[in-house]
């Protein structure tokens, strides 16, 4: 888990959601619902989740940028028309791949995480197949 949900877990649900001992006195807690503090705490956790998909999305979508200005300026000196075509290709569905991660990672805001976090990787996944292929095929 990360420090910042560990942190924020602390502070609201103190021990075990009972709250934690001060220097000085007795148990102190900020919430005393331990149901409330769990619930805050799955949300932090899930938007953490959806931080990461984003961050993944916003790095794939880097890549194609840079892959695609390579394409653009660096490789029609040195492949064929045909074989820049096909890096065209591979540049194009992987930008629209990194997108749909950055949709996915929207969506699951709104709706079980757990299930578009598998379709986020398979997303990546398929850029890594699809678009590594043709990247490849060109080389």
């Amino acid at each position: 888990m990360d420090l910042l949900a560990q942190l924020v877990r602390a502070l609201v649900c103190g021990t075990g959601g009972r709250g934690f001992e001060t220097h000085t006195g007795p148990k102190v807690s900020f919430i005393d619902s331990s149901r409330f503090g769990a619930f805050f705490i799955q949300k932090i956790e899930k938007e953490m989740k959806n931080k990461d998909l984003l961050v993944i999305a916003a790095l794939s979508a880097m890549f194609a940028v840079v892959l695609g200005a390579f394409g653009a300026h660096g490789l029609k000196k040195l492949v064929t028309v045909e074989q820049l075509e096909v890096f065209k290709t591979g540049v194009q569905y992987h930008f629209y791949h990194s997108v749909a991660i950055a949709l996915v990672a929207f969506a699951s805001q709104f709706v079980g995480a757990a299930a578009f976090r598998k379709v986020a990787w398979a997303f990546l996944i398929g850029i890594i197949l699809f678009s590594g292929s043709l990247y490849g095929m060109t080389a």
